[in-house]
């Protein structure tokens, strides 16, 4: 199938986006930017805004102010069928009384493409998402993600300028989910729609986009690349939102290092918050058994809880001169030989280092 999504016909900027309804403002005067042929997801918790955005985005709701531009035109006060847009909805939303086939078929016959062509594309979209054997069944024949795939190549069969996806995976079990998730960044990546997904869960969210928009009580809190987001987050609600981090006041902070634990960390390797807290991952942390339990170092603890969570172990240390807890990740080989209980020492692993190698 020819891939009409060219550089020109495929970027989304949003200008200044508000939605109020009454006296709640939803969405604050949101700016995006969305390269031709970019996955980008909106993430955030529950009425950030997301959701809004993306109707709006499709039309199904219209801004109180700002603007919505699909490659280079203003679709602002454009209805949401003549926009050129694709929607893939949480619920399968599929018609239940025709085949996947001719569900695929369907946005095409709108169209008024002709019965051959429409067949052909749609046989080639089953293809794509591999249900080929399954042309002719009906929705309650399909298994949830198999209706889910037909759901998705329906809204690629009248190629989009711009495929929504709301929530997509969130009604699926986990390893149905995960392997859709695959699916729709290969299909994303041969097919180079430019895609917007509003999703609540994080993991999704940084293993299948391009960039991430976090979106926090109506705005777009940080706009970066997935590792970005969770090596460098912005201090405050990105930062506490975007996986697991701990805060531990350093002992000393320098025009170029940061000490912590005893050991100096560069200061252009290392994030502060607001309140001069250091910002560290699970996985900058290391810890080592005390042997000799007359030592007295800062950064000892005890291990009040340790949880496998498969290939690495997750220990959660009371730190004692801190009276603040932390959580340490180490490979779950490492952790063999610890129990709760246990005194042990923490210490900081420089990035790019990994506590496994030392």
């Amino acid at each position: 199938m020819t891939n009409t999504n060219s550089a020109g016909a495929s970027g989304l900027i949003l200008s200044q986006l508000t939605k109020v309804y009454g006296d709640r403002t939803v969405l604050r005067a949101i700016d995006l930017d969305v390269r031709p042929g970019e996955l980008v997801t909106l993430l955030g918790p529950s009425g950030c805004g997301k959701s809004t955005a993306l109707k709006i985005i499709g039309g199904f709701e219209q801004a109180t102010s700002g603007r919505v531009v699909m490659g280079g035109t203003d679709m602002t006060r454009t209805p949401a069928r003549e926009r050129g847009t694709g929607i893939v909805f949480q619920q399968y939303s599929l018609f239940p009384h025709i085949t996947a086939v001719q569900n695929i078929e369907f946005g095409l016959k709108v169209k008024r493409v002709g019965r051959v062509e429409r067949r052909a594309r749609s046989e080639e979209l089953l293809a794509l998402v591999g249900l080929e054997e399954h042309a002719g069944k009906y929705p309650h024949q399909l298994s949830g993600g198999q209706q889910q795939r037909v759901a998705l190549a329906r809204a690629l069969a009248v190629e989009p300028r711009v495929l929504l996806l709301d929530e997509p995976l969130s009604a699926l079990d986990a390893l149905v989910r995960e392997r859709l998730r695959e699916e729709i960044v290969r299909i994303h990546r041969e097919r180079g729609t430019t895609t917007i997904m509003v999703t609540h869960d994080q993991e999704e969210a940084l293993a299948m986009a391009d960039r991430v928009a976090v979106m926090h009580e109506g705005r777009i809190a940080q706009f970066d690349t997935p590792q970005a987001l969770y090596r460098s987050p912005e201090p405050g609600f990105v930062a506490s939102f975007i996986g697991v981090m701990n805060r531990i006041r350093p002992e000393q902070v320098t025009e170029t290092d940061v000490r912590v634990f005893g050991s100096a960390q560069p200061i252009a390797d290392v994030r502060l918050d607001e309140n001069g807290e250091l910002l560290l991952r699970p996985e900058d942390l290391d810890l080592a058994p005390i042997r000799d339990l007359r030592e007295r170092n800062d950064g000892q603890g005890i291990i009040t809880d340790l949880t496998l969570r498969g290939g690495f172990t997750s220990a959660t240390v009371l730190l004692e001169d801190l009276d603040r807890s932390v959580r340490v990740d180490m490979p779950t080989g490492r952790a063999v030989g610890l129990r709760t209980g246990d005194r042990v020492q923490v210490s900081t692993v420089r990035r790019g280092e990994a506590a496994w190698t030392r």
